[in-house]
């Protein structure tokens, strides 16, 4: 064969891409084919010693313009992808596969197989083949092979492949010309609803609406995938990211929200469990929200906002009227009868607040002694501290931390 075929140039990217991306394995046919049983491994004619020929059963597929790329289910519970680069009466094509698009368990594969009539011997050799097919999710699995194909053939870009059931007992294939849910335009309409409708209350800081549109997105898209771990991780890190995304055009300080992200990230990355991993969606939503509601002022002008956001950036900082108004551009004068009037409270005081506060924060959820505590909100003298922390809070720091622990 030419090497310099477009066919095999495009087949040695695709083949080396799916398997470091998806351990799944591409095989390219070209006339007069060969053994077309390297498609399924084989598997069929070891099974059944009359099965249909597998050259033969390759004309049930027949390309035309806008039917040259099929994924194939057997019920024997594996995939494979086919994909004709041509329209010839015998076309070039490439076969991916055969995979698993589900991770296997005993369960599963006992379900799969209670309608098949096999003897004992016929399904443990089954199982041997269903255990070792790679595993790989049907979705990103097309959309890469499809991205690739189009490198070399641009029609792929608007060809939506066709799902083909495969019946392995009847030797028939059943052709179902409806595109497969995942490519259609009205998914896509769907997908797209559901998520504005998510960010929208989560940019408004509404936990139990942002909660239930967060429910119903997940549902229609199975974004976070409940088969496979690293599958699941991905999925979470795209909704870390759209929360993300969407929060950036609040009025919550970026840093906020990139701190929030980062955090999300490292716990995405560190679970191991998936069922602790599936049930994060709730608590990445939970969080977004929690920081619109703390950290957005939407009743406070502009110059307030950077006000507050400042100090709470810089809590541990010597902050002082004259140093905001430095720091921000503004008049001393100007910006503290603003704060004032808006806040309802003197900048002074306000960065008391904040500090007593971040500092409970630190009392319940570290182990951290009082002095280390006042320290690192901004208070180097701990006389003081104690008494603003007293006055607001009703006892001294050291008795509050008795209390809690």
């Amino acid at each position: 064969m030419n090497t310099n075929t477009p066919a095999n140039t495009c087949f040695q990217l695709l083949n080396k891409v799916l398997m470091d991306a998806f351990q799944t394995e591409s095989l390219l046919f070209t006339p007069p084919y060969g053994d077309l049983s390297r498609i399924d491994h084989g598997i069929r004619s070891m099974m059944w010693s009359d099965f249909l020929n597998a050259n033969e059963r390759a004309s049930s597929t027949i390309p035309d313009g806008n039917r040259r790329l099929f994924i194939v289910r057997s019920n024997l519970g594996f995939y494979n992808i086919i994909a004709y680069l041509n329209l010839n009466k015998q076309p070039d094509f490439i076969s991916i596969g055969p995979f698993r698009a589900k991770e296997f368990s005993s369960d599963s594969f006992s379900q799969l197989v209670t309608s098949l009539p096999l003897s004992a011997d016929t399904l443990l050799l089954l199982k041997y083949f269903y255990e070792g097919l790679p595993y790989a999710p049907l979705s990103p699995l097309v959309s890469t092979a499809r991205h690739i194909l189009a490198a070399y053939y641009p029609e792929f870009e608007t060809i939506e492949p066709v799902s083909i059931e495969f019946s392995d007992q009847k030797r028939e294939i059943q052709i179902n010309m409806d595109l497969l849910q995942d490519y259609s335009a009205d998914l896509a309409e769907i997908y797209q609803t559901s998520l504005l409708r998510f960010l929208g209350a989560l940019k408004k800081g509404e936990s139990d609406a942002a909660q239930k549109e967060l429910k119903h997105f997940l549902q229609v898209t199975n974004l976070v995938s409940a088969q496979n771990i690293t599958e699941c991780k991905k999925g979470l890190n795209i909704l870390n990211d759209y929360c993300h995304a969407a929060l950036l055009e609040t009025a919550v300080h970026p840093q906020h929200i990139l701190k929030l992200c980062s955090a999300l990230r490292l716990k995405i990355g560190s679970a191991n469990h998936l069922d602790a991993l599936l049930s994060l969606p709730n608590d990445i939503c939970h969080k977004y929200c929690l920081l619109v509601k703390n950290y957005a002022y939407p009743e406070y002008s502009k110059t307030v906002r950077s006000v507050i956001n400042y100090i709470n950036l810089h809590l541990e900082e010597n902050l002082t009227l004259s140093h905001l108004a430095e720091q921000l551009g503004k008049n001393p004068t100007s910006l503290s009868y603003a704060f004032s009037r808006e806040v309802g409270m003197s900048i002074t005081s306000f960065i008391h607040q904040v500090r007593i506060n971040e500092a409970i924060r630190y009392f319940n959820t570290t182990a951290l002694s009082v002095s280390e505590v006042a320290i690192i909100v901004g208070f180097q003298d701990f006389a003081y501290f104690s008494r603003l922390f007293r006055k607001q809070v009703g006892c001294s720091p050291r008795e509050y931390c008795r209390r809690i622990r």
